[in-house]
């Protein structure tokens, strides 16, 4: 027995000890990976560093602690070869492995590290609030374990995220703390960076003299160190102040030597920047072809690197970089190529919808200029309103015949709308108190010296404006409103007269914050409303127009499924439906974000978002609750069955989510041609994923299936729909964040995706009754006088107007808030 016990510790002894061998060979080779990835980053070779870093990681959970610690080093190192290579998804991928390391370790130092990381490649994506929340956490650590030298990098990484954001004085704040901190621990390359940066924001406030006396303080440092990719950075900031000075030999010469230096260490970010700054300055000296040129090297590598972001955060890489798309329509103009500059236009609108349309990132084709003006018929037009973000708005009208394009200056619109005294007071009394003196001195200033960030802020509230006025009419703004009315049209349509003599039909694209602009109600010099001489749809971009058309659905579907009545208040609902209408709002305009805990529970929907969990205490949290019951809503559904036979209705404590999800998932929701919500609806632009159709609140029944009673952007583009008309008969449904080059992203969008093919929306909280009226007339109009849906839209609106409907309902308010969006 003895002797077996022997043999047996023994055996034991010897697999312990050939596992001891074998893990201290794992870790050899380990390292061997490592140190090889190391040369191979230091020589510039960054994709095949990247690749062998990833070799460095050895996979088994019995790993030792020594080998854990390289491979989180090896993730993080390999993160920033992939992004240096502009391979923005393996870069996050990998720094968010060595992350879930370093928290198992509890590595304090390392986890502020990896934040700082993610959030770079979410800056680089051009989704700053992510980027500002991941730097953020990494700050709260470094200043619990007064990490001087990581608080420094958290300060300026979070300074350049308000800087990208536009925000130069907090910029400006976060730069000085890291100067500092980098001061007393006498870090000299680091001390450069911020020197860098602060010379950019003081570039940007056009204080040139502080500006160059940084620069050259990075540079000096840069030199001496023979840091390459920081004397490219440089380089291309001494070349941006040069052009700032209309000295473009000189600007040229500097970009030429940073795209020399990035070409090299195959920087892909950096390369497209160089690439676009150099199509800037040939732009800004009237070469157009050399500008073009380059212009369209920066874009495709940047379409290279958009596809690198997951799912919608394409969207904000697209708007970080707009300008390189919008500055290449602009020069294909100048040169009269309009061709080409709906190519771009069209390569740069609503991008991530028609991917998600099309089931692809490459697949789907982009309408062409030709095939849109052959698709139309004598007496329609298509406006297309671009170049938002830019100075000049171009304003391109497509007619069978002929394409035209014209840039309208913003500046004008503001010069005439602040010359209007009337005008001038209301936009004041939109402005905080803190900007009424920055208003005082831009209307001072001479047109050349105005601030240009602040003129765009002026053409934005003049627009918040205007919507105002129609949001809620008041008879003290009614002068107000028709000057904002026909100053909108004099500016946007009367350049296009011309071409749109006969024209009947206008398919509108508008651009960025046009989009919340009711080009219906906008009034010709005799004070007719467009939508009197004109039937208009809308469109995010013609290249989803055509898709849309491709879509072929069976012919032996339902005619209509409507959802109305829903339950919002329990111990009210019989007496609700049974009172006397009401003048009420289908939303209320409940709900208020306070900016402050804005990331705090974006952490809280996202996390809910992905462990599939409701959102009722998130929506609570905001007040969005107590909802009002809609007599309205009810009437106008059982109206509308009355109009249309065969009609299917889900009506009262029915208008569940989990209801509708189940038609979806059963197939059944395909079965309809038109889809009809007559219920609450809500949209917030700071939280774009919360905006919602509100069905029933029933507590008990949402609490017992997991819901919310909210059906949410996210949940309805999954939906499972054949249908040729959705009508969203509710409050703002039109309304979304606004993403330059995407345009509004919200409840429409998400509906398209899920297989309508055109659909009414609301740009504001409309009135329970009116809008029952006008849904009512928009069925009878479609089934006995044989309109089409968005014909149907606009003869309705006429007749509000014309008083069909009585007096009281002409005004814009009860009329012009829906729009049409689609074939």
């Amino acid at each position: 027995m003895m002797r077996n016990l022997i043999i047996l510790s023994a055996v034991l002894y010897a697999v312990i000890l050939d596992y001891s061998k074998l893990q201290a060979q794992s870790v050899d080779v380990q390292q061997k990976n490592y140190i090889n990835a190391d040369s191979l980053e230091k020589s510039g070779k960054f994709q095949e560093a990247a690749e062998a870093y990833e070799k460095a990681v050895v996979s088994d959970k019995d790993s030792s602690e020594q080998s854990i610690k390289i491979a989180s080093k090896a993730y993080t190192n390999a993160g920033s070869c992939y992004y240096q290579i502009g391979q923005f998804d393996k870069a996050i991928e990998n720094y968010q492995k060595g992350l879930a390391i370093n928290r198992k370790l509890r590595n304090n130092a390392a986890i502020s590290t990896s934040l700082n990381n993610i959030g770079m490649v979410f800056k680089a994506w051009g989704n700053y609030d992510k980027a500002l929340e991941n730097y953020q956490q990494s700050q709260e650590l470094d200043e619990k374990a007064n990490d001087k030298a990581s608080l420094s990098t958290d300060m300026n990484n979070i300074g350049s995220v308000y800087y990208s954001k536009g925000q130069n004085e907090k910029a400006l704040e976060f730069y000085r703390k890291a100067l500092k901190l980098d001061g007393e621990l006498q870090n000299v390359e680091k001390m450069a960076i911020r020197f860098n940066n602060l010379a950019s924001v003081y570039q940007d406030m056009k204080q040139y003299k502080q500006a160059m006396e940084y620069y050259m303080k990075a540079f000096d440092i840069y030199r001496q160190a023979e840091n390459q990719k920081s004397i490219a950075t440089t380089l291309n900031n001494l070349a941006s102040l040069y052009m700032n000075w209309k000295n473009y030999p000189k600007s040229i010469e500097y970009y030429n030597e940073a795209l020399k230096i990035d070409s090299i260490m195959k920087n892909q970010k950096g390369t497209a920047d160089r690439l676009n700054n150099l199509g800037m300055v040939y732009k800004l000296d009237g070469k157009y072809n050399e500008a073009i040129g380059y212009f369209n090297k920066s874009v495709e590598l940047k379409e290279k690197l958009r596809l690198t972001a997951p799912g919608d955060i394409r969207r904000d890489y697209l708007a970080s970089q707009i300008d390189t798309y919008q500055n290449l329509i602009l020069s294909y103009i100048k040169n009269n190529d309009l061709a080409n500059a709906f190519r771009v236009i069209e390569l740069s609108s609503s991008k991530v919808l028609a991917e998600r349309l099309s089931k692809s990132d490459n697949s789907f084709s982009q309408v062409s200029l030709e095939t849109v003006q052959k698709g139309l018929s004598p007496q329609s037009a298509v406006l297309i309103y671009t170049t938002i973000d830019q100075p000049d708005i171009t304003l391109m009208v497509i007619t069978k015949e002929k394409t035209t394009a014209f840039e309208r200056k913003k500046s004008d619109l503001v010069n005439t709308a602040i010359s209007n005294p009337q005008v001038k007071t209301f936009i004041l009394s939109k402005l905080p108190f803190e900007e009424l003196e920055k208003f005082q001195a831009f209307a001072d200033a001479k047109q050349e010296d105005r601030d240009k960030k602040f003129e765009e802020k002026i053409f934005e509230v003049i627009i918040h404006s205007y919507r105002g006025m129609l949001m809620k009419p008041k008879a003290d703004n009614a002068s107000k409103m028709e000057e904002l009315s026909k100053l909108f049209y004099n500016f946007l349509i009367d350049p296009l007269a011309e071409n749109l003599k006969d024209k009947k039909e206008l398919m509108v694209a508008p651009g960025g914050i046009l989009g919340y602009l009711p080009f219906e109600t906008l009034q010709d010099k005799d004070g007719k409303y467009m939508v009197e001489n004109y039937t208009v749809t809308y469109t995010q971009s013609l290249s989803v127009s055509e898709m849309l058309k491709t879509r072929k659905y069976p012919a032996t579907r339902k005619p209509l499924l409507a959802l109305g009545g829903a339950v919002y208040n329990e111990k009210t609902y019989k007496e609700d439906m049974s009172s006397a209408e009401k003048i009420q709002l289908r939303g209320g305009g409940m709900g208020k974000i306070n900016p402050k805990q804005l990331a705090y529970i974006q952490k809280k929907v996202d996390k809910a978002i992905q462990e599939n969990k409701p959102l009722s205490q998130e929506y609570k949290s905001l007040g969005y609750e107590n909802w009002a019951n809609l007599k309205g809503s009810l009437v106008e559904v059982r109206a509308i069955t009355q109009i249309i036979s065969k009609a299917d209705t889900i009506v009262g404590d029915k208008v569940t989510e989990t209801n509708f999800k189940a038609l979806s998932k059963e197939k059944k929701l395909s079965n309809y041609k038109v889809l009809h919500f007559s219920c609450h609806g809500m949209t917030i632009p700071e939280l774009p994923e919360m905006s919602a159709l509100v069905l029933s609140q029933l507590e008990a029944v949402n609490e017992k299936d997991n819901q919310d009673g909210y059906l949410r952007m996210g949940e309805i583009a999954g939906l499972n729909l054949q249908a040729d008309f959705v009508d969203l008969s509710a409050c703002e449904t039109g309304l979304g964040k606004i993403y330059s080059g995407e345009g509004v992203v919200g409840l429409s969008q998400s509906f398209l995706i899920a297989g309508a093919n055109g659909i009414s929306v609301s740009l504001w909280e409309v009135a329970d009754k009116s809008t029952a009226m006008f849904m009512v007339e928009l069925y009878r109009l479609v089934e006995k006088e044989k309109m089409t849906y968005p014909q149907a839209i606009n003869e309705v609106k006429r007749k509000f107007i014309n008083g069909d409907f009585g007096y009281f309902w002409k005004m814009p308010f009860y009329w012009a808030p829906f729009v049409y969006y689609g074939q």
